[in-house]
């Protein structure tokens, strides 16, 4: 019988048709196929608008945050623009003006030096009791005197010590620029409001200025004195001031940021962990993967070897028949399932009782 069932699979490697077994395998991957091109699909469409989503609230946030800190500074130059064209301002009466000065960081906490300068940068009045300096080598003093309507300046206070924002308008009469009106301020009120943002474990904001100096952020230590941010935004938009940049820290945690350009062409960065922004998609991923894998390991394998068994019933039952047609009525037929395959074995039972029973009847 073994010798048998080894011809016939032979048989039916050699035929042009594929065997049952086969088909039901081929079926079998057609359908794994379908399945695995659907799941990429919609892996696909899923990452999409999850990244289309994270990207979203990035943009949102950077440019909330943004719209405050332009509010902030042209709050800020509005009120300086009307102390200057106060009389007391325009007539560069000294003590007049210091009246006005003691005032400012009253109203305005993070004001901590209001003064004035003559249109060359000598110190005419200050808020504040120290002596009268020379800030003619200051920028927001240079800026005004060639004709800027308003200029600031990220520096290192020669009252404070620290780093600190200067803003400064001119003071005019007549249409003649006779002097500069500047506040000091610390970059406290505007690094609370940016670093004050999170989302989730990992998000933050940061600001830097137009040379990639810091001005604000989570770490105090980047902020007690001038410097650039330590790592590279590497763009994925070709370098533009505005768009989406992934940039790795210190600590070798891999971020995706929206970059916003935003007043003086500072720059307002929003970030988050590659890993947390799009830990749905990382989850989706590896348990499609765990599927895939399940599949090729246990499903497959029990495919095969159900198809396996079911091909070598159906071969046994041929060979039974072909038994039955030689005239071999002994043959034996143990074949006993409850499904498809067991009914046909019942029906061959019966056709070989009732050939058996014929035999019998003839030989008699």
């Amino acid at each position: 019988m073994a010798e048998s069932q080894v011809s016939k699979m032979n048989e039916i490697e050699k035929s042009k048709f594929f065997s049952v077994k086969a088909k039901i395998l081929l079926i079998f991957l057609i359908s794994f196929g379908i399945i695995i091109a659907i799941w990429v699909r919609t892996y696909s469409y899923f990452s999409k608008n999850m990244i289309q989503n994270t990207e979203k609230i990035l943009t949102d946030t950077s440019k909330d945050l943004s719209n405050y800190l332009q509010t902030w500074i042209n709050f800020n130059f509005r009120q300086l623009n009307l102390l200057a064209s106060m009389e007391e301002f325009k007539n560069m009466n000294p003590a007049q003006q210091k009246k006005i000065l003691k005032k400012i960081p009253e109203k305005y906490p993070w004001v901590y030096l209001a003064f004035t300068t003559d249109i060359r940068g000598n110190n005419i009045a200050r808020s504040d009791n120290n002596p009268l300096k020379d800030y003619s080598d200051r920028k927001y003093v240079k800026e005004i005197r060639e004709g800027k309507p308003r200029s600031w300046q990220r520096l290192i206070g020669k009252t404070s010590g620290k780093p600190a924002l200067v803003l400064s308008v001119p003071i005019k009469r007549d249409s003649r620029r006779v002097g500069v009106l500047a506040v000091a301020m610390t970059l406290k009120e505007i690094s609370q409001y940016v670093t004050n943002w999170s989302r989730g474990k990992t998000g933050y904001a940061f600001l830097l200025d137009n040379k990639n100096y810091i001005l604000a952020h989570k770490n105090p230590a980047f902020t007690r004195k001038m410097q650039q941010l330590p790592y590279k935004l590497k763009s994925k938009e070709g370098g533009n001031l505005s768009g989406f940049y992934h940039f790795t820290d210190k600590t070798g945690t891999q971020y995706v940021a929206k970059v916003e350009k935003t007043v003086f062409d500072w720059k307002l960065v929003v970030a988050q962990s590659s890993k947390e922004a799009y830990a749905q998609i990382i989850k989706v991923r590896n348990l499609m993967l765990i599927a895939v894998i399940v599949i090729i390991l246990v499903v497959l394998p029990t495919i095969y070897l159900f198809t396996r068994a079911l091909g070598n019933q159906i071969i046994k039952l041929s060979e039974i028949a072909d038994s039955l047609s030689d005239g071999d009525l002994g043959v034996e037929n143990n074949i006993k399932t409850n499904d498809e395959i067991g009914l046909l074995a019942n029906s061959m039972r019966r056709l070989q009782r009732s050939l058996k029973l014929a035999k019998d009847m003839l030989e008699k």
